[in-house]
């Protein structure tokens, strides 16, 4: 179980890429709050085998993809994983598409802003090769494995003319001389 926000620094079609891979879990949210802070564009992977319980029965999927959204990333990549435990089902597939669809255009997402790719973790299909398996799904990456995909990304536009913001991840007051107020500490 991920508590803490793990980094991973890799490079990928010549570009310097950090993975912040955030907490699922309710109890850790502030941690995840902390990562998604930070990301230019959010992967939300998706158990494809058990989304109903994920999405619908008080699992984490929509409060992840809402507090994504409201931190400002604008490009969000669904990885839909365990694609295998399912037989690569497009009609599955679909399904889970339409309904998360439904959910983050409601949150704000637009059509152009998400990208669906289809992917076995545990075999790494589609992960760092392409599948050999179509799918017959609108807006499905087709031709790209899931390190092309990334390697593909253009990096967002920094507004460096708009005030400064900075994830705050603790508040204390001083306890000791004659300071007053309060201390923040926070990641950059």
């Amino acid at each position: 179980m991920t508590i803490d926000v793990g980094v991973k620094k890799l490079e990928i079609g010549g570009k310097k890429i950090t993975f912040l891979d955030s907490p699922g879990h309710r109890d850790f949210i502030p941690n995840m709050i902390t990562g998604a802070a930070q990301a230019d564009y959010a992967i939300l992977v998706i158990d494809t085998d058990n989304f109903e319980s994920s999405f619908i029965g008080g699992g984490q999927t929509k409060e992840h993809a809402y507090i994504v959204r409201s931190f400002g990333v604008h490009k969000l990549i669904v990885a839909m994983n365990k694609m295998d435990r399912i037989g690569w089902s497009s009609e599955k597939f679909v399904h889970i598409k339409q309904r998360l669809g439904e959910y983050l255009h409601k949150i704000g997402f637009t059509h152009d802003q998400i990208i669906y790719i289809p992917i076995s973790a545990i075999n790494a299909t589609n992960i760092t090769r392409k599948n050999v398996v179509k799918l017959t799904a609108e807006n499905v990456v087709y031709d790209q494995c899931f390190i092309e995909l990334i390697a593909s990304l253009e990096m967002p536009p920094r507004p460096i003319d708009k005030p400064f913001r900075m994830t705050i991840t603790n508040v204390y007051e001083p306890q000791f001389g004659k300071l007053t107020g309060h201390c923040l500490s926070g990641k950059i």
